[in-house]
């Protein structure tokens, strides 16, 4: 269909008034459409469609005869492949110099929407004629929702139901009303909480049995509410399902060990489905409260848990444990000594001791779990999701006390996000040890005698990265910056003495202080701001949540310099919210970025500035300055492998793809023949694993956390290689080519999801096998690492700045817009 813009620049000087004609009415006849005017229409009368949005308009073929307009309606199977929306059927003829667009519109309108004819389904989408509820003739192409809502008289409900049940897969129910004179009645599901999900059922009606097919894979997790849907040529009629019976729960059904559904009675008598992890539906379904009352390190090897249990329902406890928290792999302790007590109705009293078995450890959360049989012979676990005051109390001290340590493990009890208990189980690092908990302790009751002095009336500032270990990033760059130029003295670096980077700083920056030091200590206490390319547990410990530390860090006021730039990974990590990022002020690179950052973290306008990245004023680019071009590779980590022991990595597809990568012949003679270094550097959660890439071409070297500095590679390098990482951004920055190797698209979408579509956006060419990326890079080698014209466009988008003034930028917006008061 050709239509034609009304804001392009052939009509900028004939201008298009809008008006509207009254029509007698439209009605079928066969497969005409008829539109009787009030007067006859003059020869030469054209009929057009107009959408408003989009300021688009386009020529109907009809015939005219008298006062009425005939028209094909088949000729629109064929018009508006691609697009979505209303058209309005509007006349157009000439006013002077103007082209004059009239809408035509039912002289006596109902105020109700009156369906004309539905035309056809094409990809999903509805298409028809109508007339609104102000009496405007339209044509619509829209999604099934949309259309019923937009092309019928609505109406919304509940209605009466009975004899529901649930059968495996199939939810059938009787229905009090007679819906005979609908000609579609189908069960939809409707998701909560703003969610737009919504899920059409292959339903069956029989009189006023309907039966219907509950498709549990295409169900996300989380709660819906149930709906009758019927249309009639008129109507489109949508109702809660409402029981009438006492029953509560209508059915129950465990899909696996993990994900269980529960269809279930409303306080208001209305029916809903809940989806979701077994222990908490299990839970819901036998309406089971769960407290955890007593947890204590029995020995070195054991904690002895007490567990209350109140039930509307009768249920008998058979377990406790603990269980890994992984949806792939069941791994569980069971508690030994078990006791379970009836101290009521129906309330019991559950206690165990788990003795931790260290050939099972298994970083990193495991959650406490009471296995329940329930009075309809269900069995499944349910989740200890509460803990006393008492609890909570103590597991929030000190996690060191409550921990149980073997070598170079070690366990403890934590609180979660939620209030409730689990189980960290992960590799002890050096610094945890009773010294440094004593350092703790004492720079802390000095704090309180001193009242913070000699600091108490300075803003004292704090700068780290990624565990505190590194000198390399957005933190130090930053920090460098300020005390360079002398902009504020009470700014700190914080840096572990056993770092690479702590040799090369601890001279040049007066203010470094020792992770974990007496000093360090006390500035945290100190301290009024956090300024990093990480969040705040950087400062002490990723994965502790409790303690004087903790506590006192979660306190401050922050900036996110950010590590990389916010685009190909989803992330709730830095979110403004509880336990999350929930920063001041954040970093952003681009408008692109800073919307993304708005929308989906929910910080404001004011929490967001728009500045680069300080680490970017450092760049330059050194490719031409070594003695032998190099190509560096530095793949990302994956949150679904966290935790895999060697053995299951080196049986993964991420070590397949990047090992047939890295050992592949045709690289190794690319390599030889050209004069070329590569360097593979695996992120730093994936360190250990660094072993398992033996390679023997000489010219291929393997590199773990803390042997190099990323941004030094960067600009030494010709060409980067990564698949999902934030520094691809950096080296496009510098103007330097970046390929993707994406073998596993789909899942990491799947698991993690972008913000950016990656099959549009993204700023190099994408490879999904090792032969198809030697290719590609062999392609620039020969090409002498030249950025392609079509990437190269992207950069005006993707960047805001490409000076030199990033970390000048960010400082004068922290004063700007914290406020640290006294």
């Amino acid at each position: 269909m050709n239509f034609i813009d009304i804001n392009r620049k052939g009509y900028q000087t004939e201008s298009v008034l809008f008006g509207q004609i009254k029509v007698e009415g439209v009605f079928l006849k066969q497969d005409q459409l008829v539109i009787e005017f009030l007067t006859s229409l003059e020869e030469g009368t054209e009929l057009y469609l107009y959408n408003e949005r989009n300021k688009l308009y386009n020529k109907v073929s009809c015939l005219i005869e008298g006062n009425q307009l005939y028209l094909n309606i088949d000729q629109f199977k064929e018009w508006f492949e691609g697009f979505q929306g209303h058209w309005s059927f509007c006349i157009k003829s000439k006013f002077q110099s103007y082209t004059l667009l009239e809408s035509i519109k039912i002289q006596n309108s109902e105020g109700l929407n009156i369906h004309i004819k539905d035309l056809f389904i094409n990809e999903d989408l509805y298409c028809g004629i109508y007339i609104n509820s102000e009496g405007f003739l339209y044509f619509c192409r829209l999604d099934e929702l949309r259309y019923k809502i937009n092309t019928r008289n609505q109406i919304t409900e509940t209605v009466d139901i009975s004899k529901a049940s649930l059968n495996e897969n199939t939810f059938e129910f009787l229905l009090d009303d007679d819906f005979r004179d609908y000609e579609a009645v189908s069960v939809v599901l409707v998701a909560r909480k703003g969610k737009k999900e919504r899920l059409i059922l292959d339903t069956q009606m029989t009189n006023r049995k309907i039966s219907c097919m509950l498709p549990y894979e295409e169900i996300q997790n989380g709660r819906y509410n149930i709906f009758l849907e019927a249309v009639n040529s008129q109507d489109y009629f949508k109702a809660r399902l409402q029981v009438k019976e006492d029953k509560q729960d209508i059915g129950y059904y465990n899909m696996n060990v993990d994900e269980s559904l529960l269809i279930y009675k409303t306080v208001n008598g209305l029916l809903s489905i809940v989806k979701g992890k077994s222990f908490n539906v299990f839970r819901e379904k036998t309406k089971t409260e769960i407290l955890i009352s007593k947890i204590k390190k029995n020995r070195k090897d054991s904690y002895q848990l007490g567990v209350n249990v109140a039930s509307q329902e009768k249920l008998e406890v058979s377990k406790i444990l603990i269980k890994l928290r992984d949806e792939e792999n069941f791994r569980a302790m069971e508690a030994i000594n078990f006791s379970f007590e009836k101290t009521g109705k129906k309330n019991y009293k559950v206690k165990g001791d788990i003795v931790l078995d260290w050939e099972k450890f298994r970083p990193l959360y495991w959650d406490i779990l009471i296995e329940v049989t329930d009075y309809e012979g269900y069995k499944g676990y349910m989740r200890v999701n509460k803990a006393t005051y008492f609890v909570k109390k103590i597991v929030k001290s000190d996690y060191f006390k409550l921990s149980l340590i073997s070598h170079d493990r070690m366990v403890y009890p934590y609180l979660t996000l939620n209030n409730s208990i689990s189980f960290m189980m992960r590799q002890k690092e050096q610094y945890e040890n009773v010294k440094n908990k004593i350092k703790e302790l004492a720079a802390y009751l000095t704090y309180k005698i001193l009242r913070g002095y000699p600091y108490k009336n300075k803003e004292v500032w704090l700068g780290f990265e990624k565990f505190s270990r590194t000198a390399q990033d957005n933190g130090y760059a930053f920090f460098n910056y300020v005390e360079q130029n002398e902009l504020h003295d009470n700014f700190y670096y914080i840096i572990d003495r056993n770092s690479p980077d702590y040799g090369k700083i601890k001279d040049q920056n007066r203010n470094i202080v020792k992770f974990m030091s007496f000093k360090y200590f006390y500035l945290i206490y100190v301290s009024k701001l956090l300024v990093s390319s990480e969040t705040k547990k950087h400062a002490y410990n990723l994965r502790v949540r409790t303690g004087l530390i903790a506590n006192s860090l979660e306190s401050k006021q922050s900036v996110f310099l950010q590590h990389g730039v916010t685009g190909l990974k989803k992330s709730d990590v830095f979110k403004k919210s509880k336990g999350r990022g929930n920063f001041n002020l954040v970093v952003a690179t681009s408008d692109i970025e800073q919307k993304i950052i708005k929308e989906n973290w929910k910080y404001n306008d004011e929490e967001v500035i728009t500045t680069g990245f300080s680490r970017w004023d450092l760049l330059e680019d050194k490719a031409d300055s070594v003695a032998r071009k190099k190509i560096f590779v530095m793949p990302t980590w994956r949150s679904w492998m966290e935790g895999m022991t060697k053995e299951e990595f080196a049986a993964s597809d991420y070590y397949h793809h990047y090992f047939s990568f890295l050992s592949s012949n045709k690289l190794g003679q690319l390599l030889e023949e050209n004069n070329l270094d590569l360097v593979f550097f695996l992120h730093p959660k994936f360190q250990e694993y660094i072993s398992e890439f033996s390679i023997s071409q000489k010219n291929i070297y393997t590199k773990s956390f803390l042997d190099i500095k990323v941004n030094e590679e960067m600009m030494e390098s010709s060409i980067l290689i990564s698949d999902y990482s934030s520094i691809t951004w950096d080296m496009f920055y510098m103007n330097k080519p970046v390929l993707f190797y994406q073998f596993d698209h789909e899942k990491y979408n799947a698991q993690e999801g972008s913000y950016l579509d990656m099959d549009r956006e993204l700023f190099g060419e994408r490879a999904e096998n090792a032969s198809e990326l030697v290719n590609i890079l062999s392609e620039y080698i020969n090409n002498d690492f030249t950025i392609k014209p079509r990437y190269q466009k992207k950069r005006k988008k993707y960047f805001k700045y490409t000076d030199h003034d990033n970390s000048k930028r960010i400082f004068n917006e922290i004063n700007r817009r914290i406020n640290l008061g006294d």
